[in-house]
Parts: C-alpha cells; sequence; structure tokens
C-alpha cells in the first residue's frame, strides 16, 4: 500500500483463454485462479458491443471499426457500418472467452434460470478452442446442479473445443 511501510499481498487474476502460462495447463489450478474474478465484471462484459464502443479520439474509433470489417487503405476513413457481421462475429468471441471458464460457469450455475440461459447461449457462440473439464462428482464444485442444468452446460459447449 502506498501508505504504509509494510509489503502488501497482491495476486494477478484474470480469465485468460487456455489458462495462464503459470497455470502449466491445469484445469483445476486455472479453476481455483479464475474463481476469483468478480462474476459481477463478467456479467457486464456480455453486453459488450464494439460497434457502439467510444474512443478519445474520433478517427482512432472510425479506424478500429474499419479494421473489423476489413475496410483499410484508402477506405479506411470512410464511416464504419452501423452493423456488420465481423461485429457480431468479434462481440461472441470477446463474450465466450469469459463464458468458456469454468470457474465462470459454476457461478453462473448458482444463477436463476434467466442468468444461467445468457450464459450458456454467449458459450455456445465462443470460438474458442482447447479443453474443458467439468467433475459432477458428489461434493465437487457442481454439486446441487440439476441433471437438467447439466445437460443444458454439455450441449451448448462450443463445437471449437477440442475435448471434454
Amino acid at each position: 500500500h502506498p501508505r504504509s511501510d509494510k509489503p502488501e499481498e497482491r495476486r494477478a487474476i484474470g480469465v485468460i483463454s487456455g489458462g495462464a502460462t503459470t497455470d502449466y495447463g491445469d484445469s483445476n489450478h486455472i479453476t481455483a485462479r479464475e474463481a476469483a474474478f468478480p462474476y459481477d465484471l463478467i456479467n457486464k462484459s456480455l453486453s459488450i458491443q464494439v460497434e457502439a464502443a467510444e474512443a478519445t479520439v474520433k478517427e482512432d474509433r472510425i479506424h478500429i471499426l474499419n479494421s473489423i470489417v476489413g475496410n483499410s487503405g484508402k477506405n479506411i476513413n470512410d464511416e464504419p457500418p452501423t452493423r456488420h457481421d465481423k461485429y457480431a462475429d468479434l462481440n461472441n468471441s470477446l463474450k465466450g472467452t469469459f463464458a468458456c471458464s469454468v470457474a465462470i460457469l459454476q457461478c453462473a450455475s448458482k444463477e436463476d434460470d434467466k442468468g444461467w440461459k445468457r450464459m450458456i447461449k454467449v458459450l455456445s457462440k465462443a470460438t474458442v478452442g482447447g479443453k474443458m473439464e467439468f467433475n459432477f462428482k458428489s461434493g465437487g464444485p457442481w454439486d446441487g446442479l440439476s441433471a437438467v442444468r447439466a445437460t443444458q452446460l454439455i450441449t451448448h459447449v462450443p463445437s471449437t473445443v477440442e475435448g471434454m
């Protein structure tokens, strides 16, 4: 802390597609580290719309949006489209990165049906690869998950996931 001579313990937390290098690919380490990420921020992230984002400099926003849709060179300064499939693809990819976190899905499983369904819908549109592991043993992190929700979870895992 800046006002104290005592050392302050800090931990970096984040949701990283595929885990952090310090996780060594171990899904239990990944889940434990990501569990500390504030779930309310994840919920807010589900509203991401890159096409509605603002930039400090107007031209930067125009250039970024044009780059997303593939306009470059002499078209980089054109007024970007308000809607485009590339925006939807990027929005789904960004949201999906969060939704593919097992720790985040565990938090979502404790939500009401509306919150749960919103998260698994986002999960289904994710574009991340890799492996996802779910342990439904009694007394485990998914304890209390109904059979209906377990089925919904598994059927919404994106086809880009390479293994479960």
